[in-house]
Parts: structure tokens; C-alpha cells; sequence
């Protein structure tokens, strides 16, 4: 007959209370027990691991902790960048109200006065936070004047983490899941110390592949919903100032590009950037993290997807792009990658279905091609080069 170790008291405390509790409060503490690095593994004489003997020693703290995980509402500040969309707005926000963040800070962009309509839509999207039924500590920045998207988004992202370590920012018409605010809380807990981490990304695009864990290291620090920290973010800067240091600009250049063409189209793109001829910010970011060697972590699955496509939108006009309108899909961390290191192949990929032109077309016209590529898939004005 087998016998069993008669618990003692705090371990019987615990067990009761394991009983009563849904696997989901238990998920949720083992996962974040991982995350801390906190040793859960391992063989005793008794047959019980070290953190099963520390819960049993300690069941009563635990019993208060989960009760605490099981009733605390979601704990990683949100950025939610709006504009005059309140039909996207609104269907985004139900989604972070699900979650109901602790704190939600809200930017959005004042109206255009070439856009008659743009008073009406913009106040239509600001009332949208005028209830919120959950508590939360909310903070509103919203602008008088307009800024255009390249100083609004920049300005916002910087306000944000000037209050804050950390920050899920998400846009108007970029629709997650339930699954990416878990991702993204784990991924911000488990590389909070790593400095070349610089990026939580929720976007898979179509057919990438490379994904032998839940999730992989990546050059593309990809926006259309994400979260990263403070120490990153302070190495942003819009106007790119580093690019004109020419060992700077060759370490980019050789080290996060792999073919004559990328690099012409690289070089190109943070020319303008530079310049001021592109009317967006994430470039510079995009800049900023290779000129830093920083990563950005992408997840096996899609987590987000870009409703915004359209007549309204200021960059993705193409409704029947490829990566309009993408299926998400829910996704619990449970395989780690052991190296953080990007895997190349599968970039080449994200390189293939976004940034690079037809074969056909790359030698003669690299970057005409490139930009019209671009414009179709991201749907991105750039400015006529001339």
C-alpha cells in the first residue's frame, strides 16, 4: 500500500483551499512563479519538489496571494493612442475593459482644421472614456491643436513612460485578443533585466515561420500592438540624430541587413526618416533598437489584428491588404527558447512577405519597388522622392 506524508497544517490550508480555486488562478501563479525565476523544481528525499515544500511551509501566505491573483485586476499600465474613429475605438476599448487595467492612459490627437468633420468624430471618441465602470486610474492627454501622427504617437509613447516603467500601448484600430495582454505581462515580467530585449510584439504575419518555442527573438520590432519598458524607450529618439554618425549608421546597416537590396531599402527609409519626409514615428524606433543590437519578441500565433484598413486610416488605406483584418488566435506560454538570439531564417521571412520587392524588379528599381510595396502592405505615405 502506498503511503502518503501527512501534510502539515499550512500545507493542509493550502490544499483546501487548491480545492476550491480554478485552474486558471493556479495557471496564472505557476506561470508568474516561472517568470520571477523562482525555483519550483527539483527532487527531495520525501519525493516533494522545493517549491511544493516551500508552499506547504508557507500555505497561508499562499492562500492570501492567490485569492489576491484571483480578484486583481490587470496590473501592467495600457497606453491607448485614439484619434477620430470612435466606431474602432470603441470596439477596442470593450477588449481592455475585459481586462480592467489598473491604470489606462489615454492620448488622442486634436482635430485637423482642413477636416470639417474631425470636431464632431474626435469629441465622439474622448466621450468613450467618460464611464469607465471598473476602478482604474485614468489619465487623459488630449491635445487642443493637431499634431500629425509621426510628433502625436512619439509624444504620446514618451508620456507615457515618463509615468510609468512599463507600458502596453496599443492604437485605435488594433484589435487584440485576451491572450496578448497575458503574453505581453509575462514577457515584460520574465526580460525586465535583459537590455537587448527592447519589444513585446503581438503580431505573427501570415506564413512566418521559425517558431520552435511559443514564442521567438526577431530584428522587426513590430507596432500594431505591443509593450516594451521604460529603459528602452528612452533610446528612442524621433529626429534620429545618431543616424548621422556614419559608424553608427554602418553598424545598422551591416549587421541588420543581409543583401544589397535590404540595405539599399534600409538606408533609404532612415534617410527620409531622418529628413523628416515620413509621416510616422516607429521608424525611428526601428532605428533605434539596431542601433542598440536590441531584440523584439514575437509570439508563435497572431495576438492583434489591424481593423483599420481604409478611407479613414492614416497610413493603411488598402482594405484588401494581406494583413488587414488577420485571425488571432489564443496562446498560454509554456515553452521558453533557451538562446536569445533572433532566428535569421524566419526573419528573411517577415523580409519576404513585407519589405522586399519582386526578384524581377529588385536589381533595376530597388527602391521605387520597395516603396511601392510598402505603400501597398502597411499602406505608409511616404512622401514623393525626389
Amino acid at each position: 500500500m502506498t503511503r502518503y506524508r501527512r501534510l502539515p497544517p499550512a500545507g493542509r490550508t493550502l490544499r483546501r483551499f487548491a480545492r476550491s480555486t480554478s485552474w486558471n488562478v493556479w495557471k496564472e501563479a505557476l506561470l508568474l512563479l516561472r517568470d520571477l525565476d523562482i525555483n519550483v523544481v527539483g527532487k527531495t528525499r520525501f519525493g516533494y519538489s522545493r517549491g511544493a515544500q516551500a508552499l506547504q511551509r508557507a500555505g497561508v501566505i499562499w492562500w492570501l496571494f492567490f485569492q489576491q491573483i484571483d480578484s486583481m485586476a490587470f496590473d501592467v499600465p495600457i497606453l491607448f493612442c485614439v484619434f477620430n474613429r470612435p466606431e474602432l475605438t470603441r470596439s477596442v476599448f470593450e477588449v481592455i475593459a475585459r481586462q480592467k487595467p489598473k491604470r489606462l492612459l489615454v492620448a488622442c490627437d486634436g482635430p485637423r482644421p482642413d477636416h470639417p468633420d474631425d470636431e464632431s468624430l474626435v469629441r465622439q471618441t474622448r466621450a468613450i472614456f467618460d464611464d469607465i465602470d471598473w476602478e482604474c486610474d485614468v489619465q487623459l492627454n488630449f491635445s487642443d491643436t493637431n499634431n500629425g501622427c509621426r510628433k502625436q504617437m512619439a509624444n504620446a509613447i514618451t508620456w507615457g513612460f515618463e509615468q510609468n516603467e512599463r507600458l502596453i500601448i496599443l492604437e485605435d484600430d488594433c484589435l487584440p485578443n485576451d491572450s496578448f495582454f497575458t503574453f505581453c505581462r509575462q514577457m515584460l515580467i520574465k526580460y525586465r533585466q535583459r537590455q537587448d530585449v527592447m519589444i513585446v510584439s503581438g503580431n505573427n504575419y501570415p506564413q512566418a515561420d521559425g517558431f520552435d518555442h511559443d514564442y521567438r527573438f526577431s530584428k522587426y520590432p513590430l507596432i500594431w500592438g505591443w509593450a516594451s519598458w521604460r529603459r528602452a524607450w528612452q533610446r528612442y529618439d524621433l529626429e534620429m540624430e545618431l543616424w548621422d554618425l556614419r559608424e553608427v549608421r554602418e553598424h545598422v546597416l551591416n549587421n541588420f541587413t543581409e543583401n544589397p537590396d535590404e540595405r539599399a531599402f534600409w538606408q533609404n527609409i532612415f534617410d527620409h526618416q531622418r529628413a523628416g519626409k515620413i509621416d510616422t514615428w516607429d521608424y525611428s524606433f526601428t532605428f533605434a533598437c539596431w542601433a542598440h543590437n536590441g531584440l523584439s519578441i514575437l509570439p508563435r500565433v497572431n495576438l492583434v489584428t489591424n481593423i483599420g484598413f481604409g478611407d479613414q486610416a492614416t497610413h493603411t488605406f488598402d482594405p484588401q491588404s494581406p494583413m488587414a483584418n488577420q485571425k488571432t488566435f489564443e496562446l498560454t506560454v509554456s515553452d521558453h527558447p533557451t538562446h536569445i538570439q533572433r532566428v535569421r531564417s524566419a526573419d528573411r521571412k517577415i523580409r519576404e512577405i513585407v519589405f522586399e520587392p519582386p526578384a524581377s524588379a529588385r536589381v533595376e528599381k530597388p527602391v521605387r519597388v520597395s516603396k511601392s510595396l510598402m505603400k501597398r502592405l502597411l499602406g505608409l505615405s511616404l512622401q514623393k522622392i525626389s
